[in-house]
């Protein structure tokens, strides 16, 4: 016996010989760890004593009176599973063996008894039930440890998925999703945040949201509705949701992402603003659907229907992988100038999440990005002048992103062929410029190559033509347009880069199976 476990084990004899019974207590009376705890008579006597006497083995005889024993352990085997059953039985023919082992025997003793024999088949019984006991105590721990902890697990995978999907595979992900409970990859990011009225205050700035009746928690809490999954997460000042759907992909994804809206407003009543970011198909997408809700509550709604405002993101993306700092400087302080401190340390956090993507998906290994976003991450957090919830003030947050941007541009030249970096900066450049007039001249003469050899490059590495990509940018750009504004179709034509708004809804059509406006109808549920 190991001594693993601190109470004895305890034995049951069942025997319609008294002298058996006395004889197998005297064979057990000095084993270490074994306790007989009762001995009965026959099988009725025996079934009738398990509720109290609670024995882990039972010692049990096969011809007895009245119950033979292989009827009683067909009774105790479906009455108490757990238990460790040892016949005891003159009589070793095979068919008496073979019962036994089908009816969950651990063991099978002749008589006479041999007293040696007797004491290891109970030892080995013992051992197993105690490998039992703590294989259950450490499933049982566990069991707690990921209670108490899928809180914080449930805030740090939102935390991620919203600064840097592409820290893992979605094979590893779809693991993740399935541990913390969603039924199946999330596809929405949404946000909340106090209801803001003439006379209400907002919240100092890091402080967390009221008690919310069922949303008072601290890192992260699971949701059910009937259409999916959801994971509130408080942030200073908000909180944000990771949303999937769930039996199935939505059809119409914007009228799935309004019910999403709907459904939390009513849970939250009234306490709280909701608002949605954009339906992602991939997670990739879901920094931009984050960032798409947050705007939306610090009231920029408005500058999304301007193209500068669609494209600051991909912007900055394009002057990190080209090098430009200072351009790379400009725009976070255009994105962060109105910010409260601690709310610029946030948004610094999500926008490196950005950028990491941005590096590994043109080549840089995840380990390295990895590793120097949480190196920035850590700065962010470190104490600093003017420091507000533990956050750095505002312009040495846009120092140190602009430091971690040098850091990743000098990483991905260090990685990537010239031809691959060419490619990744005039896909980036692409992204920052589709709504101008482009021509492979241009785009090419952007990267120091002739138009003939670059125009091969770009298709020998992205399966795709120049001007196929440059349509796909702007269809999806056009797309976004038609969702989150109220602009006419002929606006949004110009706002993506074509004059005549006639070859734009041919294209619009082809790529998404519907004309433009119709599109923007069904998807708002006219």
């Amino acid at each position: 016996m190991k001594a693993e476990w601190a109470e004895p084990v305890r034995v049951l004899v069942v025997d319609d010989e008294a002298s058996a019974r006395r004889q197998v207590k005297a064979f057990l009376s000095d084993l270490a760890g074994i306790a007989v705890v009762g001995e009965a008579r026959d099988g009725e006597e025996a079934t009738a004593s398990l509720t109290e006497l609670k024995p882990h083995i039972v010692l049990l005889d096969i011809r007895m009176p009245k119950m033979d024993g292989l009827t009683v352990a067909r009774i105790m085997r479906r009455e108490f599973p757990d238990l460790f059953i040892l016949f005891l039985t003159a009589y070793p023919e095979f068919e008496y063996a073979r019962e036994a082992v089908r009816l969950g025997a651990c063991d099978y003793v002749l008589k006479p008894v041999r007293k040696e024999e007797l004491r290891n088949a109970v030892r080995d019984a013992a051992r197993r039930f105690g490998e039992r006991q703590l294989s259950d105590h450490r499933r049982w721990e566990n069991e707690e440890m990921l209670r108490s902890l899928r809180p914080l697990l449930c805030q740090e995978y939102l935390n991620i998925l919203i600064s840097w999907p592409g820290a893992f595979a979605e094979r590893e992900w779809e693991a993740q999703t399935r541990a913390l409970g969603l039924r199946s990859l999330p596809r929405l990011v949404m946000a909340a945040q106090p209801v803001r009225s003439g006379t209400a205050s907002t919240p100092a700035p890091g402080a967390l949201l009221p008690q919310v009746p069922s949303l008072s928690c601290e890192g992260g809490e699971l949701l059910r509705w009937e259409e999916g999954d959801m994971i509130v997460v408080p942030q200073p000042g908000r909180m944000i949701a990771l949303v999937s759907p769930w039996p199935r992909e939505p059809r119409w994804p914007e009228q799935w992402v309004k019910a999403a809206a709907r459904w939390w407003q009513r849970r939250v009543g009234s306490e709280l603003e909701v608002e949605a970011g954009d339906y992602c198909s991939c997670l990739a997408a879901l920094p931009s659907s984050y960032r798409t809700a947050a705007m939306k509550l610090r009231g920029k709604a408005e500058s999304r229907t301007g193209v500068p405002a669609l494209g600051t993101k991909a912007e900055l993306c394009e002057r990190a992988l080209r090098g430009d700092l200072v351009g790379v400087a400009r725009l976070a302080v255009e994105i962060m100038a109105d910010l409260p401190d601690d709310e610029a340390a946030v948004e610094a956090r999500v926008l490196g999440g950005l950028l990491a993507s941005a590096f590994a998906q043109v080549g840089v290994s995840h380990e390295t990005v990895g590793k120097l976003q949480a190196e920035f991450d850590t700065l962010l957090r470190e104490p600093w002048t003017e420091v507000r919830v533990g956050y750095r003030c505002y312009p040495r947050t846009v120092e140190l992103l602009t430091d971690f941007v040098s850091e990743l541009h000098r990483k991905f030249a260090d990685s990537q062929s010239a031809g691959q970096r060419a490619v990744a900066l005039a896909r980036a450049f692409i992204e920052a410029n589709y709504y101008r007039s482009l021509t492979l001249q241009e785009v090419a003469a952007y990267v120091f190559l002739s138009p003939y050899y670059f125009a091969r490059l770009f298709k020998a590495q992205t399966g795709t033509t120049l001007g196929e990509y440059i349509t796909e940018v702007r269809l999806l750009r056009a797309r976004t347009l038609l969702l989150q504004t109220d602009l006419s179709v002929s606006t949004v034509s110009e706002k993506v880069g074509y004059r005549s708004c006639s070859y734009f809804s041919a294209l619009f059509t082809k790529r998404f199976g519907t004309s433009p406006s119709v599109y923007r109808q069904t998807a708002r549920g006219g």
